[in-house]
């Protein structure tokens, strides 16, 4: 067969739904999982190069159900990208145990958990791609998101040490931060159920642009889709990819910050030894 097979998390909207279109429409295979498995084959209908899972990256029983159907039907994946995610609104404070648990285990525990699940297969092969979607909020903090922030900075993480573990199989890993989109993630995102009065000009402020219709930018999903198929397409692709505007200021401010910190207490750092 020719053409190359995806595994996408997270395929019911947004940047996972664009992806797996624009893959298919250069005439690769796609399982495309989501928990609403409905809404992808109503999106992106059926055919012999599209497989529909309905997956909850939380759910091991279900990663293990899908990884299993998606190599009996395609052989094998080559590209298996870690879209599956969640937002979330509050101060640090405002955050319950109970909900910073939750998004964790759907953005960086259901990540470990579908790539674990896929490894195997790659290794195998000696051969393939692990696309972790970050966030502009995976390079720095920003009142209100200081916990979705953290899953993300996670993301980077654990993509820099998948690189490192994966690069003598020959497998590449690559963390995509993607800028703010009309993709509905920031519009959707749970808010801590605890507000308290005194955040109100930080995490206060988060939770009212995130109420507002189009704050957080419309801006076509699409180019951003195309950007990253053509990053998997090469020999050598980056660790970790600002995508979109904004996403790229952040990353260049936030080195050129580190620059002038580091070099600012390079003397005190070096004396502790």
């Amino acid at each position: 067969m020719s053409g190359r097979n995806w595994f996408i998390t997270g395929c019911s909207r947004g940047f996972g739904l664009a992806l797996a279109q624009v893959a298919l429409d250069h005439g690769d295979r796609v399982v495309a999982s989501a928990r609403r498995a409905a809404d992808v084959r109503t999106a992106l209908g059926d055919g012999e190069n599209i497989l529909v899972l309905e997956l909850d990256v939380t759910r091991e029983d279900q990663i293990e159900h899908g990884v299993e159907q998606a190599l009996t039907q395609f052989g094998h994946i080559d590209i298996l990208v870690n879209n599956a995610g969640r937002g979330l609104i509050g101060a640090i404070e405002e955050t319950s145990v109970a909900e910073a648990r939750a998004i964790f285990d759907v953005n960086v525990i259901g990540l470990i958990a579908v790539t674990r699940a896929l490894l195997p297969s790659m290794r195998a092969r000696r051969k393939g791609h692990v696309v972790n979607v970050s966030s502009a909020g995976g390079y720095t903090g920003s009142p209100g998101w200081g916990v979705y922030g953290a899953t993300k900075w996670a993301v980077e993480g654990l993509t820099e040490s998948m690189s490192m573990e994966l690069a003598e199989f020959g497998i590449k890993a690559t963390a995509v931060a993607l800028d703010s989109y009309g993709t509905g993630l920031m519009d959707a995102a749970q808010r801590a159920k605890q507000e308290i009065a005194a955040y109100a000009q930080t995490s206060g402020m988060a939770r009212t642009m995130a109420g507002t219709p189009g704050a957080y930018g419309q801006k076509d999903i699409k180019p951003a889709a195309e950007v990253v198929y053509r990053v998997t397409l090469e020999d050598q692709p980056p660790l970790s990819l600002p995508v979109g505007q904004f996403a790229l200021n952040i990353g260049q401010s936030v080195a050129s910050r580190f620059g002038r910190d580091l070099d600012r207490w390079a003397s005190l750092s070096a004396a502790a030894g």
